[in-house]
């Protein structure tokens, strides 16, 4: 018998102990305030990956098309691939507007193809952090040079020495 309570007496001991310790509840997890310090930082850093996503997606969609990359300072031009062919562009006159710069740019159909209207993505600034989507309802005659105006606000005349653009095309024409 005292053989059976030397067995029994600790195993008792020890269900008490796992009863009553089950029957606490956790410490909740309680609200954190953050230093307005570490609240920028954190917003800082939000901004910079929406900006990263941005010219990720930016670059996965030119790898069937690429951006036409414009400089404000020499003459000259730059071709922007798109999934119907080459387009030539350039910049034709830049002219202040608002807090930024109204940009004349001549877009040029290098393909056979008539397009009515495009989706223009602009990247400007330092690293091409400011981003511009727009659409436009120029028509794109095959042969031809079309005028496209842009705006880039806000920007400093630093921010548009060079800016990209990328087009996307989506109503094509063909006459016989």
């Amino acid at each position: 018998m005292t053989e059976l309570r030397s067995v029994f007496i600790p195993i008792l001991l020890l269900s008490c102990c796992l009863v009553l310790g089950c029957g606490k509840k956790a410490a909740e997890p309680s609200a954190v305030s953050l230093a307005p310090e570490k609240k920028e930082s954190l917003e800082e850093k939000v901004n910079r990956l929406q900006r990263d996503l941005f010219l990720l997606k930016m670059q996965v969609g030119n790898m069937s098309g690429g951006s036409a990359d414009i400089s404000t300072e020499e003459k000259g031009y730059s071709v922007a691939q798109t999934k119907f062919g080459s387009f030539a562009v350039v910049c034709r006159n830049v002219t202040p507007y608002l807090d930024g710069y109204k940009v004349q740019l001549g877009v040029g159909n290098l393909t056979n193809a008539h397009f009515n209207g495009a989706k223009m993505s602009l990247l400007w600034g330092a690293d091409y952090s400011k981003t511009k989507d727009m659409s436009v309802t120029n028509s794109f005659p095959p042969g031809r040079y079309t005028n496209v105006e842009v705006v880039l606000t806000p920007a400093k005349p630093e921010d548009i020495k060079t800016f990209s653009v990328t087009f996307d095309f989506d109503q094509l024409a063909l006459y016989r």
